[in-house]
């Protein structure tokens, strides 16, 4: 998978503001976020919990086929620092975000 250096998902996500409702906007996509949640990316060895079992997130982009360059931008949710969404949605508008147990 090639991705064009001007490419919107090599951007930085942002965090928005507007009619005291933060949204989330990255590679030409937006997303409402609730205030309780924090914005993270990936890291290596980070796993989130999901039916009671812990999932590695490399494997989870892995297997959505994100290449290298974007999963360290491709923005998580967190709440009380544990991961709690990965906005797969932002990627790739017919993907689903995937929500964690704590979600």
């Amino acid at each position: 998978f090639i991705v064009p250096k001007n490419s919107p998902v090599l951007q930085k996500p942002r965090l928005l503001e507007r009619d005291n409702t933060l949204f989330l906007t990255w590679n030409n996509q937006e997303k409402k976020i609730l205030s309780h949640y924090e914005i993270g990316f990936w890291q290596e060895g980070l796993k989130i919990l999901k039916n009671g079992l812990h999932k590695e997130v490399s494997e989870l982009f892995r297997g959505l086929q994100i290449p290298m360059p974007i999963r360290p931008l491709l923005p998580i949710l967190f709440k009380n620092k544990e991961p709690a969404a990965i906005l797969f949605s932002l990627w790739n508008h017919k993907t689903k975000d995937f929500l964690s147990d704590f979600f």
